[in-house]
């Protein structure tokens, strides 16, 4: 949508950008004089464009975020205040022509930058589009979703979301052939969203799922403590990682709990629910304790502490 308002000849390309007028090849280059995206990693950058100093230096920039401390993955995509203010020149004392701000994970906002767009939202410029993109909607503030247009994407058939997946990994995950159904389990876990399932075939925890299954029987059995698992998985993945990974076995939990098919068809879980089958309630307590932990990792407490103690509850799930 961004290509198209851009495009210097959408008028006879109404099904989309030519891709070849000069302002697509600004926005190729990510360097569109027109155009402000939050967070600065979420810019689009082609591959043939990375010779040039600028972009270069935006790649760079964006693989440190990416790489650097085990929480800078939602740190990189955190969208403050000061970012917002820095788009109000652009808003408000652009050129007269078109200009467009695309907000990438628009719930990453925080309270005061969220405030800090509410006017811009109240008070729109003439050929001024703002475009706030998020997977998770209901975690934007009310203030802010009473005053823009929602529109939400179709969703995607599921053949084509199986081709494109299978063909972005190259029927590979983490290195090891896969067939359509491992792909096909990876499109429901990811709620039919092929990026979100490509993410999650290269994140460094789906492959951990039956070693952590592993885990919880050890500790539910005794036969390992919480100590000594806290420190072997402080050693496998960050926090939030985990935390990711758990979320993900607490759903097929609940879905067992609940009397229907587990969707990770290639872990043993209901063999090691029958074994020891936690309550609902047990899992509601996880599941909040993990919350909890995404909110103290933000207040800076340390990684260690947050790991022991989620080995505890497990331990206890």
């Amino acid at each position: 949508m961004v290509a198209w308002l851009l495009c210097r000849k959408r008028d006879s390309h109404p099904t989309g950008a030519c891709g070849a007028c000069e302002s697509c090849q600004w926005l190729r280059s990510g360097t569109h004089p027109s155009l402000q995206v939050l967070p600065l990693i979420s810019m689009p950058i082609s591959a043939d464009s990375a010779d040039s100093a600028d972009n270069q230096e935006k790649l760079s920039n964006a693989a440190k975020d990416k790489k650097s401390s085990k929480t800078a993955n939602n740190s990189a995509l955190k969208i403050k205040v000061d970012d917002i203010r820095n788009l109000q020149p652009f808003i408000y004392q652009g050129g007269q022509g078109m200009r467009i701000c695309v907000l990438d994970h628009a719930e990453q906002m925080t309270i005061a930058a969220a405030n800090a767009l509410l006017k811009t939202l109240e008070e729109p410029q003439a050929k001024v589009h703002l475009f706030l993109i998020s997977d998770t909607p209901a975690q934007l503030l009310p203030t802010i979703k009473s005053r823009v247009q929602q529109l939400p994407l179709q969703t995607i058939q599921p053949m084509i979301a199986v081709d494109y997946v299978t063909q972005a990994l190259g029927s590979t995950v983490n290195r090891e052939a896969v067939g359509t159904a491992a792909i096909e389990q990876l499109i429901q876990l990811a709620n039919g969203a092929p990026l979100a399932a490509i993410a999650m075939a290269q994140a460094p925890w789906y492959s951990k799922r039956a070693l952590w299954l592993t885990t919880w029987q050890a500790l539910r059995s005794g036969k390992r403590s919480s100590v000594a698992a806290s420190d072997y998985w402080q050693n496998q993945l960050s926090i939030t990682e985990f935390i990711q990974l758990s979320e993900l076995m607490l759903l097929d939990m609940r879905r067992l709990y609940l009397g229907l098919n587990e969707l990770q068809k290639d872990v043993n879980l209901s063999a090691a629910l029958e074994k020891y089958p936690p309550d609902n309630n047990g899992l509601a307590l996880f599941s909040n304790s993990l919350q909890q932990t995404k909110i103290a990792l933000q207040q800076n407490v340390q990684e260690k502490f947050a790991y022991d103690k989620l080995m505890q509850e497990l331990a206890c799930l």
